[in-house]
């Protein structure tokens, strides 16, 4: 199904990682960063689609611990490692601190990588930009802005980074009738003088409210697109997902998508509420695909503090076994 969702900010430190050259004619110059795929994350700010992806990332399996804390009101503590099963363990910690600019973050990555950002500025009210710098020791490695502007249609995003990559962001929404509503976006990538594929996506959501105007169940179906340009693959992916919140604990999805390579898959699932309490919450999820792939998690979370353990059951293959640790002290 759909890719699962990145941070709301696009990562230097990532865009350094992925920025291999892609396959090029014999004849053709090397373009540095893949153009069949976008070098920043489609509507990673916007809630379309998060349902879905939610409920795919809590159930592949992961072994990480991601912390959190402040010291003073406007200073805070941010960490996370990873241990993935086919590379080499990485991590990173960094200090976050409040201004009234906007947010100021320094951040150390495993890879040697000193990442710096700006999170928030506001030039002008209806504006908000972000800023980042990733430095190695032989000197600037990556540099990225994203900028927000608020329009009467919808909200406009422009991302570019020091590699070449650039994109284009459209997402805005209406309501047809009481208690529906429709949310639309559209996201073009590139490099300078090279236009890279694009990506649509829509949903359309049905809340059931109470006589007090609490949402009692909601609904959604979501329809996304995303086509690279035909001189790099030209073969376009599709997928479609549906969720049902059956209250506001439980709740049923099913998916379908074609992949690049051709290969459908089917997908159903949901996730049930097993104990709810001011101590602690205890929720269950589980996805099943055509393919023979069983993901199961069981997620335990507290006021502060939270931690997922999942497992990943597949035809002629050993199990997987992940945990995702989160603190906040």
């Amino acid at each position: 199904m759909e890719s699962p969702p990145s941070p709301a900010e696009p990562s230097p430190a990532a865009a350094i990682a992925s920025s291999a050259a892609a396959p090029a004619p014999e004849d053709a110059a090397p373009t540095g960063p893949p153009l069949d795929e976008p070098g920043f994350p489609p509507f990673a700010m916007f809630p379309i689609g998060s349902d879905w992806n939610e409920l795919v990332n809590s159930v592949a399996p992961s072994r990480m611990v991601q912390f959190s804390t402040s010291f003073f009101e406007q200073v805070a503590v941010q960490g996370m490692g990873m241990l993935p099963s086919r590379a080499e363990p990485q991590g990173q910690v960094g200090l976050a601190y409040a201004t009234r600019l906007g947010v100021l973050k320094a951040e150390l990555v495993s890879v040697g990588v000193v990442q710096t950002s700006l999170e928030n500025l506001s030039p002008l009210p209806f504006t908000s930009v972000n800023l980042q710098l990733a430095f190695m020791k032989q000197g600037l490695a990556m540099g990225a802005i994203q900028s927000v502007l608020m329009t009467p249609v919808g909200l406009l995003m422009g991302c570019a980074n020091l590699a070449g990559q650039m994109s284009g962001e459209l997402f805005t929404g209406f309501a047809p009738a009481e208690g529906h509503q429709v949310l639309l976006g559209a996201h073009v990538w590139g490099l300078p003088g090279c236009y890279g594929g694009c990506k649509s996506i829509v949903e359309w959501q049905r809340a059931v409210t109470t006589a007090d105007g609490d949402v009692e169940k909601l609904g959604s179906i979501t329809l996304a697109c995303t086509r690279p340009h035909a001189a790099f693959t030209g073969v376009p992916s599709v997928s479609i997902s549906a969720v049902e919140k059956v209250n506001a604990n439980d709740s049923l999805v099913a998916g379908f998508e074609r992949a690049p390579s051709g290969k459908h898959t089917l997908s159903v699932g949901g996730s049930r509420q097993l104990e709810a309490g001011d101590a602690c919450n205890m929720k269950l999820k589980g996805l099943f695909t055509s393919e023979g792939v069983l993901g199961l998690a069981l997620e335990l979370s507290g006021a502060k503090s939270s931690a997922t353990l999942s497992v990943e059951a597949r035809q002629s293959a050993a199990p997987k076994f992940g945990a995702c640790v989160q603190l906040a002290p």
